[in-house]
């Protein structure tokens, strides 16, 4: 399947009991990884399929809510084609060490998407762009 979802990721008020019931409900496989900033993401890994993340809400105003990430081939045409089509880009490309890129769109109905960008270009060129190791790389979504 063209652009597979990729990762879904939850932005939790209360990151312990989000990772405390959703390991419980559903037998999911967690790590704990720093991320900086004193943040930490709990990495939910799955055999088959995208795999997941829980972190922590940097909003106290916002509720806890799930992001789902679309992966695409080419951030930049992916972000000019989302202007083209009607919608707009709210965050934009951004790298992650051992990630790739990053970006949310919006779609004219006011739906908000994330995109990544996992292939090993992107993923070196983000890392060095932060200053990471390309052994920091995330495995593709199905190969643990």
């Amino acid at each position: 399947m063209p652009n597979p979802f990729d990762y879904m990721q939850f932005i939790s008020t209360d990151q312990g009991r989000a990772k405390e019931f959703y390991s419980s409900l559903f037998d999911w496989r967690t790590e704990d990884t720093p991320i900086g900033n004193d943040m930490v993401q709990t990495v939910i890994r799955q055999p088959d399929g995208p795999w997941g993340g829980i972190m922590p809400s940097t909003n106290p105003n916002a509720p806890s809510m799930w992001h789902v990430y679309v992966q695409v081939v080419n951030m930049d045409e992916t972000l000019l084609k989302t202007v083209q089509l009607g919608g707009q880009i709210i965050v934009p490309k951004t790298p992650v060490a051992g990630s790739g890129y990053i970006a949310f769109i919006q779609d004219p109905t006011g739906a908000m998407l994330g995109v990544t960008q996992r292939d090993e270009i992107a993923i070196h060129t983000a890392n060095q762009l932060l200053g990471a190791s390309d052994a920091a790389a995330r495995p593709p979504p199905g190969s643990d």
